[in-house]
């Protein structure tokens, strides 16, 4: 075990005049918003679907980079909503405390950067030694279909990011790590709560790397005792990602379909 994990920060996160929400309210609240989420992502979808001119217009062609785009920037505003009034519920705490509403220093935030850099090479040359691509097929595919590539990268770079790292490293973590559980359970909770959410995307490997990342995210958000440091960092994750797959569909002379 790490020096500290059970120290100085887990009593600075805890000591407040009102505790977060218990294991078993935080579980009930998670799975609820989870389930609407996803709810509202599957309506949209189906709405979309039955959008006659889109069904006529690019059925034939493959539109999952529409459906994600379009879903992704319907229910982020509405997972952000539900989890801000789950922690305003908390009587006692501010929406500041419960979240890790804090700025960080620009030195803070630098010092994470590098460290996700290193995170990010470490596991392309893990890839590379197991002659696995970098660019998985799901992730060309969606920015194949996306129809409008500045829109999908407002929902994977801005939406997706603030949306998953105030639910999961945000309420979630909170309320886990006030619990018996600590500092280690909420890590590893909601890196693998994280991963499940990505199951039906991505192969094995890459949710191990999903998992991995939600450690790091998880880590730096304990560590600043901030939000705004994950969300940073997820959301250059994902735009690192996504200059990938744009360079590999480059070099592969295909471009993204147009509306």
């Amino acid at each position: 075990m790490l020096p500290g994990w059970h120290g100085s920060h887990m009593r600075q996160d805890c000591k407040r005049q009102a505790r977060p929400w218990g294991l078993s309210a935080t579980a009930i609240f998670a799975v609820v918003i989870a389930a609407v989420i996803v709810g509202v992502q599957l309506a949209t979808e189906a709405l979309l679907l039955d959008f006659q001119a889109v069904d006529a217009d690019i059925t034939g062609a493959g539109f999952l980079g529409l459906l994600l785009t379009v879903s992704t920037l319907v229910a982020a505003p509405v997972g952000i909503a539900m989890t801000l009034v789950a922690a305003r519920l908390r009587r006692g705490m501010t929406l500041a405390e419960y979240l890790a509403l804090h700025v960080p220093r620009t030195a803070t935030v630098v010092h994470w950067v590098w460290y996700l850099l290193a995170f990010a090479a470490l596991f392309h040359v893990a890839e590379y030694l197991l002659g696995r691509p970098f660019v998985t097929e799901f992730e060309l595919k969606v920015f194949r279909t996306a129809y409008s590539v500045p829109l999908l990268l407002l929902a994977v770079v801005v939406a997706a990011p603030c949306l998953e790292e105030l639910f999961f490293r945000g309420f979630v973590f909170t309320g886990i790590l006030a619990s018996r559980l600590g500092i280690v359970g909420a890590l590893l909770c909601t890196s693998a709560f994280w991963a499940l959410m990505h199951v039906t995307q991505y192969a094995p490997a890459e949710l191990v790397l999903i998992f991995l990342g939600g450690l790091l995210l998880g880590y730096a958000r304990w560590k600043t005792r901030s939000i705004y440091v994950p969300i940073g960092l997820h959301a250059l994750w994902n735009l690192m990602s996504a200059i990938e797959t744009m360079i590999e569909l480059a070099r592969s002379g295909v471009t993204p379909l147009t509306a």
